[in-house]
């Protein structure tokens, strides 16, 4: 096979991979769409910390705090 056909067929591969990794427009499971497009607040336990995750548009807040009791 020529390079040029070769080269054709590796940019319609790169194209249907790299597309939809670029696209936008997806959604969740639950039917919504991005969680940066709302507001999403989280808590759990790392090891001895209790952490906090809140995030808004073009807004990012972690709280941690641990015991020293450990």
């Amino acid at each position: 096979m020529s390079t040029w056909p070769m080269l054709g067929v590796l940019m319609v591969i790169g194209i249907g991979i790299i597309g939809p990794a670029l696209g936008g427009g997806w959604t969740d499971e639950r039917g919504q769409g991005r969680w940066w497009h709302g507001e999403w607040k989280d808590e759990f336990r790392d090891g001895p910390c209790q952490v906090k995750v809140e995030a808004k548009r073009d807004e990012y807040k972690e709280e941690v705090n641990c015991d020293r009791d450990h």
